[in-house]
């Protein structure tokens, strides 16, 4: 729950720039890398942009990587400007997404005004 606040919180200020969820497999290599690019907007309509890129995703299904037991997730969050300190939040840098290849989802859902996509980084 604390880190929904924490990115609740960021949205709500209009700081947030982007989620991203690492997988750190046991053998090393990072990958997956998904990244959640939050857009800032006046309006949205989020059942019908949400519907559309469920249906896309569910086409690229196939092509995501499982990964394997044992696999540890961190989590990042990069910002457009200044933002409001959270509890259990603090600096860190991300692993490297050279020598990935990456798909683009669009919009994923939106709200009154803020909006995500996805971006999937896999080997």
């Amino acid at each position: 729950m604390q880190n929904e606040n924490a990115i609740k919180a960021w949205i709500e200020e209009g700081s947030l720039d982007t989620v991203v969820v690492e997988c750190h497999q046991p053998s090393g290599a990072v990958a997956p890398v998904i990244e959640f690019p939050v857009s800032y907007t006046t309006s949205g309509d989020g059942n019908a942009e949400f519907t559309a890129s469920r249906a896309r995703a569910a086409r690229f299904r196939a092509k995501f990587d499982q990964v394997p037991t044992g696999t540890s997730h961190r989590l990042f969050c990069t910002f457009n400007g200044p933002r409001t300190p959270q509890p259990g939040w603090g600096p860190g840098h991300r692993a490297s997404i050279d020598g990935l290849r990456g798909i683009t989802f669009g919009t994923l859902g939106s709200a009154p005004h803020a909006s995500t996509g996805m971006r999937y980084y896999h080997n």
